[in-house]
């Protein structure tokens, strides 16, 4: 009976008041219609995903996909028009991302917040339903593009592309590049919440269906969008609108069970009593220790060999695209052989080091290389031996920086976190020392049994595979990294105190003139000859450089693909044809043949060093405080390398080389390298996560870094024009080139052997004043006729030398490019 029909001489006791009806709780909405779903849940979704294939039968009889996409199409005019309209692509795209992003990261903070405050306990259970369903369907349609194969609409012929359409299921030519179109990425941001749904059927029931309505009408917005820009089919939407339902789905029924109770606290704190943040930490701090109680009972053994399936499972994307790619007909019982060598390898290789007291530990640790370096390999195309250990070494904290991006965190957040909290879940279970030895013994007669069984299933393809493309070995993971690094540390023996003198007999030859000669070298970085206006590209990338008189070479390879390697390799005697790394690290460099000459050298540096190479001469990096104005985040832009160069000029005094060593294109941050007013080809990737960005846009913000370093480089040759007082010349020469998406590779630093020309083939530009000219009996003319002629980053070593007039018995005339067309007395 309710309070107001109690007599006035009996007071009703608290416990038998009946509440006040109001909009039920989130613990009644709970136990009405939150309960987990019934076991025809699994019954009922097979029968959505029957009928889902039906429809897509049906729709690809009916040609629907073209269809819709022909009526898009042709409205624009028979081109894709509204690719780069600031509708489709700025609000559309890229606000719908950064709005779907905002509302994880509100999911997210919520979450926290609901382990931080007592009152908001009840949520906890909810709130990490939405965000792991949330980041599992996202995730998931990400995994699935990076593993099928298809084109957008605007690859093919049909829409102005190149190719011909390939289905889902057909074959796809070997020649066609990797793409990833399927299924839709983008629709994925809005499909994603349909978790909302469920969230609020277990929190506030009359809520699901605004929030299944936000979740349809976002998916919808962000598809529609795309279709119209060409880059998806209707298809590809609907893909995408299947998979987040069914793993939504699948998930509330595991995680929403009817046990859970959304009420308030049975006895809450008066207000003046409220906990503050002291005893809100010490609340977390009970949860975690709470939390790592461990929950699963496993041997060394066992944890050991699921941690290895799960590496083979989900940290090999890059390694089965590329198996995928080589030996498309491979059959299923082919491809689970491979798995299960890769897992059996791994693991009786790391289970010799497993005890109880170490399983956990090292695991971790595995788990966390592999999360890190399956992030490089499958969105950057890295391939991880050991040039790729030693320019991680030698990164400076500014490039590691651009490298953190936020795509990165949400990776590590679900291939690193959520795996290491499971672990942590895991005890280890006990036994005595001959029992541990036994039971260690039988799961390595074990794993030897299943490697040797699956290689005699798998050995002819397997072995073939492995001799025809051996660089898949750089792609297994964590094995890669382990590897290369073992193989960098204990590579030889140290190296000498002192690096060991060469052309200690260089001399300078007589010229003709009074005036000492200036030479300024300018190394480039990371700019390909794919990009560069000179070279005939579609877009005039060095104008200025057009309008002087330079000459410049077409056809240049680098010694290698990465800083580390061709930087110390430009400046050294040998080249790539007989490289060798011990002996460029031990001995001196060009730099120090030309100080034993008497020249003198100056290094300045606007990168990360010169890697040994100036160790011996003069060098000076440039300083953010020294150039303000072209300085910002601790970055210099190239122009303070011109500002240096001008300070010095009037200074200078005999004949001197000075080394610029430009910031140049160095990425993933391109759009970082230049000022705004290089702003030219839009819309750019003005971020390092280079995944957040459409292939253009990344070649846009890389063109206009171009644009800059061509600026860069007409205004050093006016300030060596307009000084008299030195014969000057100017020579530049990029390290290595870059990857911008071709071939589903990115950045650079890839084994020579396999490494497309994107990244061996560089710009190279002479420049010299008439009076340098006469000085060295340089005829210009002579010297442009080899502009096509195919030079080698060694030719560097001894042009310098050539043209400087120095000699001496390391001297090979036959590599210097200018002596054929020098007057020699």
């Amino acid at each position: 009976m309710p309070p107001s029909s109690s007599p006035p001489h009996r007071q009703v006791s608290p416990a038998k008041a009946r509440p006040t009806p109001a909009e039920p709780g989130p613990d009644t909405a709970l136990g009405r219609e939150g309960k987990r779903p019934s076991s025809r849940w699994l019954t009922r979704l097979l029968i959505g995903w029957a009928t889902f294939l039906a429809v897509m039968l049906f729709g690809r009889s009916a040609g629907l996909d073209f269809r819709l996409a022909d009526a898009f199409y042709h409205l624009q005019g028979d081109t894709w028009s509204l690719h780069h309209a600031f509708l489709t692509e700025q609000v559309l795209h890229e606000g719908g991302r950064l709005l779907s992003q905002s509302m994880g990261v509100t999911a997210i903070l919520a979450l926290i917040a609901s382990w931080l405050f007592p009152a908001l306990r009840t949520w906890r259970r909810p709130l990490g339903y939405l965000v792991l369903a949330v980041a599992t369907s996202t995730l998931g349609v990400s995994l699935l593009k990076q593993l099928i194969s298809m084109d957008c609409p605007w690859d093919l012929s049909r829409y102005g592309g190149a190719r011909a359409h390939v289905g889902l299921l057909a074959t796809r030519p070997a020649d066609y590049p990797d793409t990833a179109c399927f299924p839709a990425g983008h629709a994925s941001a809005g499909y994603a919440w349909i978790a909302l749904y469920y969230f609020f059927n277990a929190t506030r029931p009359r809520w699901r269906w605004a929030g299944l309505g936000l979740a349809i009408a976002m998916g919808l917005a962000f598809g529609i969008a795309q279709q119209l820009r060409g880059a998806h089919f209707l298809s590809h939407d609907l893909w995408t609108l299947m998979l987040c339902t069914t793993l939504s789905l699948s998930l509330a029924h595991w995680l929403l069970p009817s046990s859970v109770s959304l009420a308030a606290p049975k006895r809450p704190l008066p207000r003046s009593r409220k906990p503050r943040m002291l005893e809100r930490l010490r609340l977390a701090a009970s949860w975690l220790a709470g939390q790592s109680r461990p929950s699963l009972t496993l041997s060394p053994e066992r944890l050991t060999a699921l941690v290895c399936l799960v590496f083979t499972l989900f940290y090999q994307q890059a390694f089965w695209q590329q198996v995928m790619a080589a030996e498309p007909a491979l059959t299923a019982w082919q491809l689970l052989a491979y798995g299960l060598v890769l897992t059996g390898l791994q693991f009786i290789v790391f289970v010799l080091f497993v005890t109880r007291h170490t399983a956990k530990p090292l695991l971790a640790a595995l788990i966390l290389l592999a999360a890190m370096v399956s992030y490089f390999t499958g969105h950057y195309g890295t391939y991880v031996d050991t040039h790729m250990i030693d320019n991680v070494l030698q990164t400076d904290t500014k490039e590691a920086g651009e490298l953190l991006t936020p795509g990165f965190a949400s990776y590590l957040l679900l291939y690193a976190g959520l795996p290491l909290a499971l672990l942590w879940r895991v005890r280890l279970a006990t036994s005595t020392w001959p029992r541990a030895l036994g039971r260690r013994l039988a799961y390595l007669a074990g794993g030897l049994v299943v490697l040797a069984v699956s290689l005699a299933v798998s050995y002819q393809s397997l072995s073939s595979l492995m001799r025809n493309h051996t660089e898949l070995r750089y792609l297994v993971t964590p094995g890669n990294a382990l590897i290369s690094t073992g193989r960098v540390l204990a590579a030889s023996d140290p190296l000498p105190a002192q690096r060991l003198p060469i052309g200690e007999d260089a001399t300078r030859l007589p010229r003709a003139g009074d005036k000492p000669l200036l030479m300024v070298l300018v190394v480039g970085e990371t700019v390909r000859a794919a990009n560069w206006g000179l070279n005939g590209y579609a877009r005039q990338t060095t104008p200025q450089l057009a309008k002087r008189d330079v000459i410049n070479f077409t056809d240049v390879s680098t010694c290698g693909t990465s800083t580390a390697v061709s930087l110390p390799c430009m400046f050294a005697p040998i080249g790539k044809a007989d490289y060798d790394e011990r002996y460029i690290k031990s001995h001196e460099s060009l730099l120090d043949v030309l100080k034993h000459a008497g020249v003198n050298v100056l290094w300045l540096d606007n990168q990360a060093g010169c890697k040994g190479v100036c160790d011996g001469v003069s060098h000076k990096a440039i300083r953010p405080d020294h150039h303000p104005q072209q300085c910002a985040d601790g970055r210099c832009l190239d122009e303070a390398l011109d500002e240096e160069l001008r300070d010095r000029l009037d200074g200078l005094d005999g004949d001197t080389v000075i080394v610029l060593h430009q910031l140049g294109n160095h990425g993933p941050s391109y759009y970082q390298r230049y000022p705004e007013a290089f702003r030219r080809f839009t819309p750019t990737c003005d971020s390092a996560d280079l995944n957040g960005c459409s292939q253009q846009a990344i070649i846009n913000s890389y063109d206009n870094a171009i644009l800059y370093t061509d600026s860069v480089l007409d205004h050093l040759i006016g300030a060596l024009a307009e000084q008299s007082h030195h014969a000057a010349s100017l020579l530049y020469l990029s390290d290595h080139g870059e990857s911008l998406g071709e071939h589903g590779l990115y950045l650079h630093g890839l084994p020579y052997a396999i490494a497309p020309q994107e990244q061996t083939q560089v710009p190279m530009v002479w420049w010299s004043s008439s009076a340098f000219d006469d000085a060295v009996g340089l005829d210009k003319g002579c010297l442009s006729t080899t502009r096509d002629a195919p030079i080698r980053h060694a030719n560097l070593f001894y042009t310098v030398l050539g043209a400087m007039e120095v000699d001496s018995r390391i001297m090979k005339s036959q590599l210097d490019m200018t002596h054929a067309c020098r007057g020699h007395r």
